[in-house]
């Protein structure tokens, strides 16, 4: 572990993999849906394409090709990818009776759990060929789409589909693509790349629905699914009644984290200097090789000529997190993003705060038994591969989060109130070498 520590430190740092916010509030997600397949020339090409930037999305799938082409389907399944529902044989909804329409969906829906996915899936009505009559008979919450590239013309060109993707795509939007012919895939991938570049972060639909905090509803149609203040706000008068009171009360009584001005902020996410400085406090806050220096000049000089430790222009030393980023650079917990920046208010994913906890925790990880039947993340394909050793270090002991036992999502920002459970956990909770974990 100790020399895969020092390899998997460099790749922590790397500079793509961090999402710089000015606030809480600027995660952008969108979510790629794909309809009417899956067909054997352009699927396995996209899911190659999706692979190759670790991008998750959702597919609306016509029974009868699922039938033509299963391995297909269940390639994207295994991937990660999001599979829904787009009827049986892509009929008008508006001509069949209640019976027809309950057949129609009810027919998929036993196809892709047969290939592994939920009997129960969104639906997309062909043609958009609803009333409310169709919305009562589907008996699902039925999806559309806030951006479609063609704008209802299958004959336009690929840079005018491109152009109106980007420029209608926001924050929540749900864009409608068919996998079908080479210039719908040429349209994806090049505009996943623009959005990846201007910030965005692609999800399924299941993720976009969770992150934003919203129950989809049978029968209920959504366009898209835009961010509210439900996400990071939470009326802290009712802390108590928060999934993560009871790990909020740990950390605060043991001074691990701290409230604001007169809150604790639980669904706010963890910067990068909150994350060294929970470090520092884990170890009860010691001095750095060089942080009793009260000569700044003198540190910075002493600091260049030690392996360890690096200047940071960022970090200056009458900041708050000058002695936690300092001790927790020199112990090799947590890198700079740069040679001379550390990036003290870009936000952490939850992949990076598991990798560098496990890192400062191995020995009492090392030392819990591991369990019998650790838990099973239903998307472990989106951890990175410098990720997985922190991450099963803890799930091996036995933690398993409250807040979402079996999604993990890796890429997402993690917040105080998780990075309080998985604190708590190591400290109070990870079971003891020849100890039993209750239940």
């Amino acid at each position: 572990m100790k020399n895969r520590i020092i390899s998997l430190i460099l790749i922590f740092v790397f500079v793509a993999s961090f999402k710089v916010g000015a606030s809480a509030n600027n995660t952008k997600l969108i979510a790629f849906t794909f309809d009417d397949g899956p067909t054997n020339s352009i699927t396995p090409k996209l899911l190659d394409a999706l692979a190759e930037r670790n991008v998750k999305v959702t597919f609306f799938l016509v029974g009868r090709s699922i039938e033509l082409f299963p391995d297909v389907a269940k390639r994207a399944f295994e991937e990660g990818h999001q599979l829904c529902n787009h009827s049986y044989s892509h009929a008008w909804f508006t001509s069949l009776n209640s019976a027809g329409i309950k057949n129609e969906v009810s027919k998929t829906n036993a196809l892709i759990s047969e290939i592994g996915g939920a009997d129960k899936n969104f639906v997309r009505i062909p043609y958009g060929d609803m009333n409310s009559s169709v919305k009562s008979a589907v008996q699902a919450p039925i999806i559309q789409w806030s951006v479609d590239p063609g704008n209802g013309n299958m004959n336009l060109s690929e840079q005018a589909m491109i152009s109106n993707l980007l420029k209608n795509a926001k924050d929540g939007s749900i864009v409608i693509l068919h996998d079908v012919n080479q210039k719908n895939l040429n349209v994806a991938v090049t505009a996943i790349d623009a959005l990846l570049k201007q910030g965005y972060e692609l999800v399924t639909l299941d993720e976009l629905f969770r992150l934003r905090g919203i129950e989809p509803k049978n029968g209920t149609v959504y366009y898209s699914v835009p961010q509210s203040s439900s996400e990071t706000k939470f009326d802290e008068s009712r802390i108590n009644e928060h999934w993560a009171s009871d790990y909020i009360e740990f950390v605060t009584k043991n001074g691990i984290m701290e409230k604001g001005i007169g809150s604790f902020e639980p669904n706010f996410y963890l910067t990068r200097a909150m994350a060294a400085t929970i470090l520092w406090r884990m170890a009860d806050c010691p001095a750095a090789k060089t942080t009793h220096l009260h000569n700044h000049s003198l540190l910075l000089n002493l600091i260049s000529k030690n392996d360890c430790l690096t200047e940071f222009e960022d970090v200056s030393a009458d900041s708050w997190y000058f002695e936690a980023v300092t001790w927790s650079h020199s112990n090799q917990y947590i890198k700079g993003v740069s040679d001379n920046t550390f990036s003290p208010d870009t936000y952490i994913t939850k992949e990076q705060f598991y990798t560098l906890l496990a890192r400062y925790g191995e020995d009492t990880l090392c030392a819990a038994p591991a369990v019998d039947s650790p838990a099973v993340y239903r998307d472990d394909v989106r951890i990175s591969p410098w990720a997985k050793e922190g991450v099963e270090m803890f799930r091996n002991s036995g933690f398993e989060s409250l807040n979402d036992p079996q999604i993990f999502r890796p890429l997402d920002y993690i917040t105080k109130a998780e990075a309080a459970e998985l604190i708590t956990w190591l400290m109070r909770d990870c079971p003891k070498s020849g100890s039993q974990k209750t239940a």
